[in-house]
């Protein structure tokens, strides 16, 4: 941190700043109408890396302002967050842009549901988040996606191996008791 200038702490800020913006400007037609908000922060907020704590330090307030403006602006405004984890964005950058390699097996087991994100994924849960008739009794909610956090790095399963617990435990639970 102490390479890190003030201006450029403050540039790491501005999706804080931005949604604090938008939410105060936004607020008195959805208090009017009805409404919600969607704030995008990330699992950094939780789980950091070396030398990203402007980037961090702007996710968590990302976090704590959704569940504040919860309290807030409700009940006639809800306010939800969406915390992606790794998103494969290369399909959507200019063909001369693409240059990261393809996800790997590795990389898709960290998740929970077996592979990176795409930016599909984010889009309809905003969707879900936003829709009155889907998620009305959500609100001040986070919804985490991403890096499975009940392994450490060092004890990774592999996806082969996270199914084949799993069927060796529906073998095991039949309803009479015996084993299939």
């Amino acid at each position: 941190m102490t390479h890190l200038s003030w201006r450029e702490w403050n540039r790491r800020l501005s999706s804080l700043h931005g949604a604090f913006l938008c939410g105060k400007h936004a607020l008195p037609s959805l208090r009017e109408n009805g409404g919600a908000i969607v704030n995008i922060a990330s699992t950094r907020a939780l789980q950091s890396e070396p030398d990203s704590e402007a980037y961090a330090a702007a996710k968590g307030g990302l976090l704590a302002l959704t569940h504040a403006l919860a309290s807030s602006a409700g009940p006639s405004v809800r306010v939800n967050a969406i915390s992606p984890g790794w998103i494969a964005v290369e399909n959507w950058k200019k063909s001369a842009e693409r240059g990261r390699p393809k996800p790997s097996e590795a990389d898709h087991a960290h998740h929970p549901a077996g592979r990176v994100g795409v930016p599909e994924d984010i889009g309809r849960l905003a969707v879900y988040l936003l829709s009155s008739q889907l998620s009305g009794f959500v609100t001040g909610q986070t919804v985490q996606r991403g890096r499975r956090h009940d392994q450490t790095d060092a004890v990774r399963l592999s996806r082969a191996q996270a199914a084949s617990r799993r069927a060796s435990r529906r073998r095991t639970s039949c309803s009479d008791g015996t084993m299939a």
